[in-house]
């Protein structure tokens, strides 16, 4: 959609700013990998079950994750590869059901990894063979937006199938690194259900920053189904401590009973730890219900201006803005010296010197990217009698 009042060239720079992570409501709501950053062995199924109330009746529901024989169960790390895909189809507004991957660097850039060695590439490719592998069947739990209902029986798959190829480089050219000819790139196919979901918009937004900043696939995991719960709640979250463990893929439902809420307590307390100090929720308690038969597990989010962000919305999409153009992270905390000082003609300013950089670089008139947006800054800055020095 056009913004008013913005100048064209001005607009890809604002997308930079605006975009978002995707997360499917359902994958967000119920495991679909291990936790664990490598297989484990003799272990191929993930399975929830519960009830659900539906028109005053209580109704069993299901939920289960099968690996192939050959591949396995996705990882932890399958479900950072999971959200860059979900991401490079958002870029490609999901309007098919392939899903172009432009290379596995950029694939790899989403998920934070910067200077990757040939480990990572093999590792993508891995985490992709799993997720195309991975079969879900769901009783009851899968919500079908299109259809306003919960599916009775359904099975599929997230991924249909996927391609990867390797180019050869151009002799005598030097390529970049992310636009780089012995890059491998490719696509990867949504199945119809995963498509269905995306084209209804069964999705929610997710920070991913945010995500791929926590420590370990357990915080990530239990980040995003308690935003999924906050994305529809109140600021306040509670559910029974083994429940939560089964829905976060800590103990499937054949362990109930097994896996005591001590032990659950202390697996979730470094998580936890994490999600508090980096701002996201505010509080954990544990109470004893009523019947002391079991334990619940109440949840208070942060509140927008409790939440530990010395800088502005605006600013850090600024910040985005320029480190996507310029890959200058070492000149990050310039950047935000000099937006500060600019105050309300920061992002004209700030997007004024980005077109003009970009359009340097097409030209090949930028041989140093930083120095040259830095030098059209400076002037850009004094035209406004606000020296940045």
């Amino acid at each position: 959609m056009r913004r008013k009042n913005i100048d064209p060239k001005q607009e890809m720079l604002f997308d930079l700013i605006d975009k978002k992570g995707k997360d499917e409501m359902n994958l967000a709501e119920y495991p679909f990998t291990l936790l664990s950053k490598k297989q484990l062995q003799n272990k191929n199924t993930i399975e929830y079950a519960d009830t659900r109330n539906i028109d005053n009746k209580d109704i069993e529901i299901k939920w289960i994750v099968t690996g192939s024989d050959k591949y396995g169960l996705p990882t932890g790390y399958d479900q950072d590869v999971y959200l860059a895909i979900l991401q490079s189809w958002m870029e490609d507004k999901f309007k098919s059901k392939v899903i172009p991957i432009k290379s596995v660097y950029a694939l790899l850039s989403k998920m934070g990894i910067k200077n990757p060695g040939a480990r990572e590439y093999d590792r993508v490719k891995k985490a992709i063979q799993r997720l195309v592998g991975v079969t879900i069947y769901s009783e009851n739990s899968f919500y079908n937006k299109e259809e306003q209902k919960y599916e009775k029986s359904i099975g599929f798959h997230l991924f249909e199938n996927f391609k990867l190829i390797k180019k050869k480089k151009t002799r005598g050219v030097k390529a970049k690194k992310d636009n780089d000819d012995d890059e491998i790139r490719g696509f990867i196919t949504a199945s119809d259900v995963l498509f269905n979901s995306a084209q209804t918009a069964n999705l929610k937004d997710i920070d991913l920053k945010f995500f791929y900043s926590l420590s370990s696939p357990l915080s990530k995991r239990m980040y995003r189904l308690l935003d999924r719960k906050k994305y529809v709640g109140d600021g306040f979250f509670r559910m029974d401590i083994s429940r939560f463990a089964m829905k976060i893929g800590l103990a499937t439902s054949n362990e109930k009973g097994k896996y005591y809420p001590s032990a659950i307590k202390r697996d979730l307390e470094t998580p936890f730890n994490e999600l508090i100090e980096k701002g996201f929720i505010h509080s954990v308690k544990y109470k004893t219900s009523a019947n002391r038969k079991s334990e619940n597990i109440e949840i208070r989010y942060k509140k927008p201006a409790e939440v530990k962000d010395e800088n502005s919305i605006e600013e850090n999409g600024l910040i985005l803005a320029i480190l996507d153009v310029t890959k200058d992270d070492n000149s990050k905390a310039f950047y935000r010296k000099v937006i500060r000082k600019c105050g309300d003609q920061a992002r004209n300013i700030i997007f004024n010197a980005l077109s003009s950089t970009v359009g340097a670089m097409k030209t090949g008139v930028a041989k140093s990217v930083p120095k040259y947006f830095i030098g059209t800054l400076k002037n850009i800055c004094e035209q406004h009698n606000i020296n940045i020095d």
